[in-house]
């Protein structure tokens, strides 16, 4: 992984490791909610073979440390289409409009207390980070309201086209069940095999502040992406992020992390599992 670590006095973004009686997970505090501290992996992975990020987060309990704001909690990733030449310059691209928020090729992203599906196919996008469409309620509230431990987490897989687009489904039984995304009207979340760049349009509303952002996902058709994950709340939570493909890997010169098996994954050619 690489990550930025801004730099503030006193400290106010940051990632550690927790450790759950033997067990970790990443840990990501952000008090300045400012979108500012995110992770991204250093190797891509190809479109193909159903390419599969499976990952569970949550956020703290009520009542916990420092959590005035976490009602406002979420997570961007884990599809992206863009890393920074330098890594991680804190500022990014704020000329542009340019972050964690505006780089998702499928994945999750949030507005306050809407968490919804972002995807884009260019960084000169006119779509900002507050257009997309709303997950359904019953994801919204069911499911994440009530991830407060590692027991409760999100579990969540983000699908990739083989050639573009992407879709979603989340687990609301620890795995046993999985769900196709919609958004708030119903409409399943699917733009897999469709041209890059196309805009779909949803009736359901937007994860927006304004009512009258637009719900629009732009089809991603980017050949390589890069898992990166960011929150812009005060604490998150990541783990068990499985990385799934029933195509065998192309080796190559660059050294990569050890595949490892990892759980809940359907039978997959390889997976790396972190």
């Amino acid at each position: 992984w690489l990550f930025n670590a801004p730099e503030h006095d006193p400290p106010s973004q940051s990632m550690t490791i927790e450790d759950f009686d033997g067990d970790h997970a990443i840990k990501l505090t952000d008090v300045l909610f400012t979108h500012g501290f995110r992770i991204y992996s250093v190797r891509s992975f190809p479109r193909g073979g159903d390419m599969t990020c499976e990952f569970k987060f949550w956020r703290l309990a009520p009542g916990g440390e420092t959590e005035t704001n976490q009602q406002f909690y979420g997570v961007f990733g884990p599809w992206h289409f863009y890393v920074p030449d330098d890594g991680f310059d804190v500022t990014f691209d704020t000329i542009n409009n340019i972050d964690i928020r505006t780089t998702l090729a499928g994945g999750l992203g949030f507005i306050r207390t809407l968490i919804g599906w972002r995807e884009t196919n260019a960084l000169d996008s006119t779509f900002t980070y507050q257009d997309g469409p709303s997950l359904a309620a019953d994801f919204n509230a069911d499911v994440t309201k009530f991830a407060i431990s590692k027991e409760t987490a999100v579990w969540f897989r983000a699908v990739l086209g083989d050639q573009t687009g992407a879709t979603g489904f989340y687990s609301p039984d620890q795995g046993q069940t999985w769900i196709q995304i919609t958004d708030q009207d119903g409409n399943v979340i699917d733009t897999r095999g469709q041209p890059a760049g196309a805009e779909v349009m949803l009736t359901g509303i937007s994860m927006g502040f304004n009512p009258l952002d637009d719900s629009v996902i732009q089809v991603n058709g980017f050949t390589e992406l890069h898992l990166g994950f960011g929150n812009g709340v005060e604490t998150l939570f990541l783990d068990d992020i499985v990385v799934t493909s029933t195509i065998e890997p192309t080796p190559t010169p660059t050294p990569a992390p050890t595949a490892t098996p990892g759980p809940n994954a359907a039978d997959p050619l390889w997976m790396l599992y972190l």
